[in-house]
């Protein structure tokens, strides 16, 4: 296994990088497979992962930051007990991930109040496949996020929206055997979570 990276920070600017490339090597790989039974693990021969992330943080204006983390990987097999998926990707390994938003803080001076913060994301993932034969696939598909908190001298309060525009996606696929005699029902899967909204409030005694 290889890698190399390298890291900034300009305290003046209030800028931060890191980033890293590498190349893995897998031999005699296993991997996480579901089935009509739930969850087991496989032999899958050997792979190699070849990519790069990097994670940035920049507060451009005083209060408001950008954020940025990304990764790439071309993972595939390249020796396998089935010779046909020599050359496939891996499974559940997503050709790209990314999170780019921005957030806003500022502090707050009253008797009752300490700081607000606001922040608005978008998460992304590239095309994965859900079996070696790379037939079951879930094309790249991105969520946007939303947060708002507000911290006191007494209490802590937050909302939050996840999948705010309820994009639908598949968290895992797999192959249904009754899909032999009813074809409708031979690729299932488990469907992403929906658009959620949630709140929270911390007592601080």
């Amino acid at each position: 296994n290889y890698e190399i990276g390298i890291k900034y920070f300009n305290p003046d600017r209030n800028f931060n990088l890191n980033a890293a490339a590498f190349f893995i090597d897998w031999k005699d790989q296993q991997i996480f497979v579901m089935g009509m039974m739930g969850p087991g693990i496989k032999n899958a021969g050997d792979a190699h992962s070849l990519g790069g992330e990097m994670d940035l943080r920049w507060e451009f204006i005083p209060g408001l930051t950008y954020l940025l983390s990304a990764g790439y990987s071309h993972a595939e097999y390249y020796h396998h007990e089935t010779k046909a998926y020599e050359g496939n990707r891996i499974v559940m390994a997503p050709e790209f991930t990314g999170n780019s938003g921005f957030m806003y803080q500022q502090a707050i001076k009253t008797s009752w109040l300490r700081s607000f913060a606001v922040s608005t994301t978008v998460t992304g993932f590239g095309t994965q496949y859900f079996d070696e034969a790379n037939r079951l696939k879930q094309a790249p598909y991105f969520l946007w996020n939303l947060e708002l908190s507000v911290s006191g001298k007494h209490f802590d309060f937050r909302i939050w929206g996840k999948n705010i525009l309820d994009k639908a996606f598949f968290s895992y696929m797999l192959n249904n055997p009754v899909g032999q005699k009813l074809p409708a029902y031979y690729d299932m899967g488990q469907s992403g979570a929906p658009a959620r909204l949630g709140a929270s409030i911390t007592i601080k005694m």
